[in-house]
């Protein structure tokens, strides 16, 4: 971005960077942390499954 006479584009470049960095770093959620957890239990089960598909082993 250009910089103007009297600074504005850089002032408000900074204010959308700090907005950008306070979104980045703010704390997760109960829901996104569960989220995560459930997604990575669900990618734990899947590779578990594929290694017995893979090693002919049945889950039943």
């Amino acid at each position: 971005m250009a910089i103007s006479e009297g600074g504005t584009e850089d002032a408000h470049d900074d204010d959308v960077g700090q907005r950008y960095a306070d979104k980045v770093n703010a704390p997760l959620s109960q829901e996104t942390l569960e989220a995560l957890r459930v997604g990575l239990a669900s990618e734990e089960h899947a590779r578990f499954r594929r290694a017995q598909l893979r090693d002919g082993l049945s889950g039943s």
